[in-house]
């Protein structure tokens, strides 16, 4: 398993249990609607240097944490391949695929598909809005029924457990691009000069991401807590997160050369704050079309149908 697979699981039992014992627990930033019910809306005032979208993804005057990293979902390919083959930056789903069936035909010794590292709702939700060009939390439309026929078609469902082994499928030429995060992105480029990391492809040249990176929360009640929470948004421990190869969450940082496409061409967004088992309920309809037999348009329709009766609409 996963080491973080069920983290989320064990934050809402903390963080549930009403304990003051932690003055802040540090998570990621697509826990924060899972979790709302038991934050507090901070008093403190982000410092402008954080992105706009970041602020926005953490509840924007209302923040309910503080950032301290960026991450969100990149492309990461084999610039090698591509620049040999004269092959254009994927602008979206289509020419990636088109790529990787050139890949393929004219390097007969990879095996080029695609993988990915990043968990498949997170993925799918990332794909479908960058193809959607909104954060459209409706889960039956065309986008999101191709993006799903996507992640089907290149078995992206099953996720690569570690970093070695997302280094391993680039290295050996079985997968032509690698869908991860941008910190493990980063990570991979430094260990093989021949990886380049990408926005995500999107119809419209700016890609639309889960914001994800490392934010700071505290239980709610804990009031003492926060004039000690705001040094760590402020220059000095930023410069030290960046200093040790984390992306900062101050855009005066810029963080790594290798990431600023991505960081440039990425809006961010909180996850979809779909209430009590609404997450569940998504990510049921995706394993449906990846690990099973259903067809993704039957699958996300089903889904939607099943957030709609919980909510009680017809």
């Amino acid at each position: 398993m996963h080491p973080y697979a069920r983290a989320r699981d064990l934050e809402v039992l903390l963080f549930s249990s009403g304990s003051l014992a932690f003055q802040g627990v540090v998570i990621p930033g697509r826990s924060l609607p899972s979790l709302h019910p038991w934050l507090t809306v901070l008093s403190l005032v982000l410092p402008k240097e954080v992105r706009p979208d970041v602020v926005r993804s953490l509840g924007g005057a209302s923040a309910l944490a503080v950032p301290l990293t960026m991450d969100f979902g990149v492309l990461v390919i084999r610039r090698d391949l591509w620049a040999g083959l004269a092959l254009p930056p994927p602008s979206n789903l289509a020419s990636l695929r088109e790529a990787c069936l050139v890949v393929r035909s004219k390097e007969p010794a990879t095996q080029s598909g695609i993988a990915a590292d990043l968990p498949v709702d997170e993925l799918f939700w990332d794909l479908a809005w960058s193809f959607e060009g909104r954060a459209d939390t409706e889960l039956y439309t065309f986008p999101k029924v191709h993006v799903l026929e996507f992640i089907r078609e290149f078995h992206l469902g099953r996720t690569l457990p570690t970093a070695k082994a997302s280094l391993d499928e680039l290295q050996r030429g079985r997968s032509v691009a690698l869908f991860t995060s941008l910190q493990r992105g980063l990570q991979l480029c430094s260990q093989d000069p021949r990886l380049a990391i990408l926005a995500l492809p999107s119809a419209s040249g700016k890609a639309l991401a889960l914001y994800n990176g490392w934010c700071l929360v505290k239980l709610s009640g804990n009031r003492d807590v926060e004039p000690g929470m705001a040094r760590f948004v402020m220059l000095p421990f930023q410069r030290h997160l960046s200093d040790r190869g984390w992306v900062p969450a101050l855009s005066s940082l810029p963080g790594p050369v290798a990431g600023r496409t991505a960081l440039e061409r990425t809006e961010l967004y909180p996850a979809p704050d779909l209430e009590e088992g609404g997450d569940e309920i998504v990510l049921g309809a995706i394993l449906d079309a990846t690990q099973g037999p259903m067809a993704p348009e039957e699958a996300l329709r089903r889904g939607a149908a099943r957030l709609r009766a919980r909510e009680g609409q017809p």
